[in-house]
């Protein structure tokens, strides 16, 4: 089939860019013929989003033209099939004014429409004045998988939807060499002894204390931020540097610990099995983290402060046990998306 997916691919983010990758390489490998919409967004603070957005995907044009599918603006080009997902594709707060598009509110009456391990990234629909048209959008599908247990809940109790829990997409795969080998690391020899972290929600406090807690575990920092504006408050967050995506993926599969309040973070510590700790930044926003990490049986792993984060690390996680469990789900995930294909 030829298969139109719309997901949030084109932004300054790793997992974002990921995910869509594992997606699409996924569909592709079925034998489908895969294209992307891109539906840009905008932030409140556009200037700034824009300039980062520039700076990051500058570094990711070999990423995207050789890893992706092609993409286009024109929302009127047809399908066989259409897909929305993964990440927050629903999430009003982040999507703004086209939340309705990522609803698939451009397809004509009549076609198939689907969604993978859509996220609303949280657990309550708070965007009472798209209610209505949500709802309508939402009940035209013909099938609906998302990727957190809160997700089902939102969409039965509110839109009275039933749907199902997917993992996200980048657990279809179980290998990342085609991306790793694009960059051999010199020191890619077994696991090295570094502490590597990766933190949505950066400050320069949190720099001095991670470089603390690598030094108690006779670690190197490594961080997968790249190069931070620290002294600017009005740029707090303000990446000057950023990393290819294969690097940030060999980073991970190889270190000696992770520490991250990233879901992408946390997926790929758990793909690669490292032993990490995730220390959420917004309550708000961390129910994919929580959902997850509950599947699992891992909910110990997550931390609250800097101090918590080294009892953690120091408790290693049976991935033989984690391992069982993920093959499960990952074989129902695939399931999943196989009758999704045959609707």
């Amino acid at each position: 089939m030829k298969i139109g997916v719309i997901t949030i691919f084109n932004v300054p983010n790793y997992g974002a860019m990921l995910q869509c990758y594992a997606l699409s390489k996924y569909l592709r490998d079925l034998g489908h013929d895969v294209f992307l919409y891109e539906v840009p967004f905008n932030k409140s603070n556009k200037l700034l989003h824009n300039l980062k957005r520039k700076l990051f995907l500058s570094q990711m044009t070999h990423f995207i033209s050789e890893f992706l599918p092609p993409y286009t603006c024109d929302l009127s080009t047809p399908a066989d099939l259409y897909m929305v997902g993964s990440d927050q594709v629903w999430n009003p707060d982040i999507l703004q004014e086209e939340t309705e598009k990522y609803m698939l509110s451009f397809v004509p009456k009549g076609n198939k429409k689907v969604s993978y391990a859509a996220s609303f990234g949280t657990e309550k629909w708070t965007a009472h004045n798209l209610y209505e048209k949500a709802k309508e959008l939402l009940s035209d599908f013909n099938y609906i998988t998302v990727r957190e247990s809160s997700g089902v809940e939102l969409l039965k109790q509110n839109f009275g939807l039933d749907s199902f829990q997917v993992l996200d997409p980048c657990f279809l795969l179980s290998d990342y060499s085609e991306i790793t080998e694009c960059r051999k690391r010199k020191d890619e020899v077994g696991i090295n002894d570094q502490l590597v972290t990766y933190k949505l929600v950066y400050s320069y406090d949190w720099y001095l204390q991670a470089e603390k807690l690598a030094k108690e575990f006779n670690c190197k920092l490594i961080e997968l931020n790249g190069r931070y504006l620290k002294k600017r408050n009005d740029l707090h967050g303000f990446n000057i540097k950023n990393i290819p995506v294969s690097e940030w993926v060999s980073s991970i599969a190889t270190a000696k610990y992770v520490v991250t309040d990233s879901f992408h973070g946390c997926v790929f510590s758990l793909i690669h099995q490292r032993q990490f700790v995730v220390l959420p930044a917004l309550k708000a926003r961390s129910t994919r983290l929580t959902s997850l990490l509950s599947a699992l049986g891992l909910t110990d792993r997550i931390a609250h402060t800097v101090q918590e984060c080294r009892f953690i690390l120091e408790k290693e996680i049976d991935y033989k046990k984690v391992s069982i469990i993920l093959e499960r789900l990952r074989k129902e995930s695939r399931n999943q998306l196989y009758q999704m294909l045959q609707v």
